[in-house]
């Protein structure tokens, strides 16, 4: 081992918190760890919403830079969160080893577009993303290092629950609720489907947290649809709850949220056997192949939505044998598989 010592930044979170970001960082963690590095963390979760908790960071950050210049510093938070300390390693006199993990989806074709400068990065041993997209993005502003490294997941035992029988298809949305993330889009398809006659052949599921600003049109909507419920948060992190999602027949996922990387998501639906309904936003095409473990509809068309939930609901496709594909292909996304020693190594050292 090269270099034992990394000085990771990025959301964590105590350990009953979880979400996209504090999951990824957890796993590097353990997994650093897990290998024998001796990791330092610099926890910026929610750093921005407390002066005293913005402080200690920077004085965290400081400290690491000046004590221990032989470390490498892995960055693993949105672009915009960590490109003050990238501009301070920037000008600092002694030039440390870093390593930017990406989250997100977007911060390659902000720089594209001159709202970030690529300098602050072209200096990093490496800059990892989710998706080919990206890399090609950062190619195109000059940082070479570049390397795709999909999002994973802690797998354990995969569920093996009978499905809903009814006689309907039972579709699943898990995700915040939000316009982005399609909601909006899904709530029509329902209306003009159950207004075709198709309302006892399907219904939905929502399952996640509300945004504050959308719970009254959101709680309106579904008073009008006998097929849709929400059925509060699926705490993913208690590995039980695949047993619940693996009761679904598909997931939907028409989302145009802007910062949407790889979204776990998707792995969790591999997970539990669930074929994904998405848009074709950002990454989702390089992770869903159309027809096999999903079906990949054109953002923002609410009527190639509306057909793919039909034509799913009529039995127009193997959804058994979707299921099995995607059991497959959760397996590629095990952390154990993806950030195993040589990975880190090759990284790292």
């Amino acid at each position: 081992m090269g270099n034992s010592r990394i000085v990771l930044i990025g959301g964590v979170g105590s350990a009953e918190q979880f979400g996209g970001e504090l999951t990824k960082n957890k796993n590097i963690v353990s997994q650093l760890r897990k290998f024998g590095y001796k990791v330092s963390v610099i926890d910026t979760h929610n750093g921005r919403h407390s002066f005293i908790k913005l402080s200690r960071i920077a004085i965290a950050f400081v400290f690491n830079l000046v004590f221990r210049p032989r470390a490498v510093f892995v960055f693993s938070s949105s672009y915009g969160n960590i490109l003050p300390m990238l501009k301070l390693m920037f000008r600092f006199p002694i030039k440390h080893k870093t390593v930017y993990w990406g989250i997100g989806g977007v911060f390659s074709a902000e720089m594209l577009r001159g709202r970030f400068d690529p300098k602050y990065l072209r200096g990093a041993r490496m800059v990892i993303v989710e998706g080919g997209k990206m890399k090609r993005e950062l190619n195109r502003c000059g940082i070479s290092r570049v390397e795709v490294i999909p999002n994973f997941k802690r797998l354990g035992q995969l569920p093996s629950v009978p499905k809903f029988d009814d006689g309907a298809v039972h579709f699943v949305f898990l995700s915040r609720i939000i316009p982005d993330k399609g909601v909006g889009y899904i709530l029509d398809c329902v209306r003009r489907l159950n207004e075709m006659g198709y309302a006892g052949r399907f219904a939905v599921d929502f399952y996640g947290s509300v945004a504050p600003d959308y719970a009254k049109e959101f709680d309106t909507a579904l008073e009008s649809l006998p097929n849709v419920r929400y059925c509060n948060t699926l705490q993913l992190a208690d590995w039980n709850n695949y047993s619940v999602l693996a009761r679904y027949h598909a997931m939907l996922f028409p989302t145009y949220w802007h910062g949407e990387g790889f979204p776990g998501v998707i792995v969790d639906a591999y997970v539990a056997g669930l074929p994904v309904i998405a848009s074709d936003w950002n990454f989702n095409e390089e992770f869903i192949e159309d027809g096999v473990t999903g079906v990949v509809v054109p953002t923002h068309d609410t009527d190639a939505l509306l057909m793919a939930m039909k034509r799913m609901s009529d039995g127009g496709y193997d959804l058994d044998a979707m299921s099995r594909n995607c059991r497959r292909e959760a397996s590629e996304y095990d952390v154990d598989k993806i950030l195993n020693r040589a990975q880190i190594e090759r990284i790292l050292d």
